[in-house]
């Protein structure tokens, strides 16, 4: 059987959610259990998730044949994962407290999103309005989106919009779009996003960088992604969904579990 050549015939939507996956699982596992030992390339690759999940969400917000059922459903999610999320990084159901709202999960952060995209397309369907006013108004849109996250204090706040925002003015597979994807992931997740400082050994030398650097990283696969679904059907795509809160809840349960009976 003739071995598939990823760099010939790129990655499907399919692959890369799995890969998303992946890095999100190290990253989790991560901050659960390892923190505070030597595993910090678990966190350093959990830091390439996120990207590839924006851009993902911009292509879904393009392909998607109904973009108001593709809303409904982020949300939906959103509420079931809260609870797990909340246990998973403060032991309790209901969250840390913050000023407004307690931390939460990535998926309002998403859903946000594209609920701006949505905006942004109807305002670009206004014939009757001027270009200024379109752009000018896209530009208040990802402002008021950007101010929601950051309020209700859901995962990678505006930065996750901003990323979002990078993916969706520079889509298409032009070399200045790429030239743009790397400029903008890192100014967001070398200048902006706080990380955990890594000491990195470069040809006898030592030097510190952000872990949350690593995401630029991402741009290899997402390069790589070639247009198609891959694998697709009801069970896949409701298996990616409801993934989120299952894991989830399956590192709170074994969190617990091990603490329960294994360290004490």
């Amino acid at each position: 059987m003739k071995q598939k050549n990823i760099f010939l015939e790129g990655l499907d939507s399919f692959t890369l959610h799995i890969l998303a996956i992946s890095f999100m699982i190290l990253d989790h596992l991560w901050n659960v259990f390892f923190v505070n030992q030597n595993q910090i390339w678990m966190n350093l690759l959990g830091r390439l998730a996120f990207p590839i999940f924006a851009f993902m969400l911009v292509e879904g917000f393009y392909k998607t044949k109904n973009r108001s059922k593709y809303l409904k459903r982020i949300f939906i999610f959103a509420v079931i994962s809260e609870i797990p999320f909340n246990l998973l990084v403060s032991t309790s159901v209901f969250g840390s407290p913050s000023i407004f709202f307690p931390y939460n999960n990535v998926l309002w952060t998403f859903g946000i999103a594209l609920y701006m995209l949505v905006l942004f397309e109807k305002i670009k369907n206004k014939d009757n309005l001027p270009v200024t006013v379109k752009i000018f108004g896209k530009i208040i849109i990802s402002i008021l989106a950007m101010f929601i996250t950051r309020l209700i204090v859901s995962d990678y706040r505006e930065y996750g919009i901003m990323m979002v925002l990078v993916f969706y003015f520079f889509r298409s597979k032009k070399w200045w779009n790429f030239i743009a994807q790397v400029i903008l992931l890192a100014w967001i997740n070398i200048f902006l996003i706080w990380g955990y400082n890594v000491t990195l050994n470069c040809f006898g030398n030592e030097i510190n960088v952000s872990s949350q650097s690593f995401a630029i990283f991402s741009l290899v696969f997402i390069w790589l992604y070639n247009g198609k679904q891959g694998i697709h059907n009801k069970i896949t795509k409701y298996m990616f969904y409801s993934f989120y809160p299952l894991h989830l809840l399956l590192i709170v349960m074994i969190y617990i579990f091990f603490k329960k009976y294994i360290i004490y």
